[in-house]
């Protein structure tokens, strides 16, 4: 217990575990949309299916996060689309965190408040923790006053989650069903909350659901009190990251099953949040040598710059180069490909072997990481990023402007 009061009152900053838990949470809500995006004008628009409902004995915040159901608004339901994925953009990539998550919390309540047949738990707890991330603002700055602000708003968070296992632990184990082991059977042979191989296997053998109905109360009903020590912390969100995503893909419920995974990421500490942030964002810190006088090299500088969310790639100028270690390479080998310097390794990587790194590195490039690794490997990608820097294509200028400039 002292452990646990320690973590939550010392200047120990949470930085990396708000950015995480910011980055999945804004992630779950572009989802979200993009899903009933399609169908947009029969959720949100004036020939919705979904009733209008009557908002003339509601207060002024009721109203406020319910402007869709007004016909003169109706039909501007586009512009609370273009704000929510806009304002999810800005907090996923921590640019404008606050406004971001205030855009993002006002667009979302007032979309999914049009939209309110579609909602499930998982919604009501998007909502809540979202009201709770407008507060999460991620800092480096030791004596900030957003590190306490952001650590009350993280165990608030926590909390949260923590309630929504207490309440649905004790009103399953208080009912009839639960405690009869027959819930499971019950829902997994209702089509629409089922897999049809799932439900052969409760049919032809039910004693899975005796089990797997104790086992879900079992973690609801000790995931309160188990999840506040480091030596259980783990084992209950992976259990619990099991079950839900069993319950997206296996119950169709894919928007609840994402949501209650996504919350465990309030409950990581600073380290392992770091780390896995790294692995998907981006590891090392990379210094890239760009001639700039290859306008075309230049195109592809930029295109980096404006996908690189973790700020880890910099960019240099191989003809003056900022870089100690860039500028111990020859003026005219940094200049015939170019070259890379890792801090994190040491390392310093020219050619393709640049590029794959620097792919590595970001974000966004990343999916391109499979096809670039076979080029790799068969050393077909040096073969084609020789030819592509000898060639007279890479060494043209575009209104002659041959410098960096972005």
């Amino acid at each position: 217990m002292k452990k646990l009061l320690k973590e939550y009152t010392e200047e120990n900053n949470k930085y990396y575990v708000i950015k995480v838990f910011r980055l999945f949470l804004y992630g779950w809500v572009l989802m979200n949309t993009l899903i009933l995006l399609p169908a947009a004008e029969h959720f949100w628009g004036v020939g919705s299916y979904i009733e209008l409902m009557n908002l003339s004995n509601s207060n002024i915040l009721e109203k406020a996060l319910n402007l869709l159901h007004y016909p003169d608004i109706t039909n501007y339901y586009w512009a609370f689309l273009v704000v929510q994925i806009g304002g999810a953009f800005l907090a996923m990539t921590n640019r404008f965190s606050f406004l971001g998550s205030i855009l993002v919390f006002f667009a979302t309540m007032n979309l999914d408040n049009r939209s309110y047949v579609t909602l499930d738990g998982g919604n009501n707890l998007m909502h809540i923790l979202q009201l709770y991330a407008c507060l999460l603002i991620p800092t480096l700055k030791k004596s900030s006053y957003l590190i306490p602000l952001g650590k009350t708003a993280l165990l608030a968070c926590q909390l949260q989650v923590v309630s929504v296992y207490l309440v649905a632990g004790i009103l399953k184990v208080t009912g009839n069903v639960w405690p009869s082991g027959l819930a499971l059977f019950y829902t997994l042979n209702v089509d629409s909350y089922s897999h049809p191989l799932l439900k052969n296997i409760i049919n032809f053998s039910p004693i899975f659901s005796v089990l797997g109905s104790y086992m879900t109360l079992a973690f609801q009903l000790s995931f309160p009190y188990l999840v506040w020590f480091k030596q259980t912390r783990y084992i209950m969100t992976f259990v619990g990251s099991m079950i839900h995503l069993g319950i997206a893909f296996g119950m169709g419920l894919m928007s609840f099953g994402f949501a209650m995974t996504i919350s465990y990421f309030c409950f990581y500490d600073n380290e392992k949040a770091k780390k896995f942030y790294k692995l998907l964002l981006g590891q090392d810190k990379l210094y890239v040598a760009y001639d700039s006088l290859c306008s075309n090299c230049m195109t592809f500088a930029k295109l980096v710059r404006r996908t690189n969310f973790s700020k880890n790639i910099v960019i240099d100028d191989s003809h003056a180069p900022k870089t100690k270690e860039l500028k111990e390479i020859s003026y005219e080998d940094r200049n015939r490909v170019m070259y890379l310097y890792n801090a994190g390794t040491g390392e310093v990587l020219s050619g393709f072997d640049a590029v794959y790194e620097i792919f590595k590195n970001s974000f966004v490039l990343k999916v391109f990481i499979p096809v670039l690794y076979v080029l790799k490997i068969s050393k077909i990608g040096n073969k084609i990023y020789l030819r592509i820097a000898e060639s007279k294509w890479r060494s043209s200028c575009q209104n002659g402007q041959c410098q960096l400039n972005f």
